[in-house]
């Protein structure tokens, strides 16, 4: 439950973002940090919405 609001909380700031409010706005909107939304619209921007799932943490290599 935890991780699908915050998948929704991410595609809802892509979003505002494209219907062009400012990041101020976006940050008072979703309670989140200046980084957050950075790090969200690069992953966006590379990945499209398959980018905002969590990828994993498990390491690459052994």
């Amino acid at each position: 439950m935890e991780k699908q609001n915050e998948y929704e909380k991410r595609c809802k700031a892509i979003q505002l973002h494209r219907e062009g409010y400012g990041f101020n706005k976006i940050l008072q909107f979703l309670q989140r940090s200046r980084r957050w939304l950075s790090k969200w619209l690069k992953r966006f921007h590379e990945h499209g919405f398959k980018g905002l799932k969590n990828q994993s943490k498990s390491p690459k290599r052994i």
